[in-house]
């Protein structure tokens, strides 16, 4: 490999590790998700202002993978909502 080709590669692990997004950084993400879903209804806000953060702590789970988070977060039996972040982004991979 050239040595240009592995300092790039250096230099994107590098990034990725310094960006891997939190389970709060899920939260604000999925709460945004949530309202921009309902065509940001006035109820569905307030009730994701009111209970979001409580609910979405509860109820996810984030696993860090070094360069790359992925949170799942279940709601019941039927819904679940898994998503993967990476460079301060998330990728929704999973809604049922």
């Amino acid at each position: 490999m050239s040595k240009l080709f592995q300092l790039l590669v250096v230099l994107l692990f590098a990034v990725a590790f310094f960006t891997v997004p939190t389970q709060d950084e899920y939260s604000v993400w999925l709460k945004s998700k949530i309202k921009n879903e309902s065509n940001n209804n006035f109820f569905v806000n307030m009730g994701v202002n009111l209970l979001g953060d409580a609910i979405i702590k509860r109820t996810t789970v984030c696993n860090n993978f070094i360069v790359a988070s992925y949170c799942r977060t279940s709601l019941d039996s039927n819904n679940n909502i898994s998503a993967i972040g990476a460079y301060n982004r998330f990728v929704l991979i999973n809604d049922k």
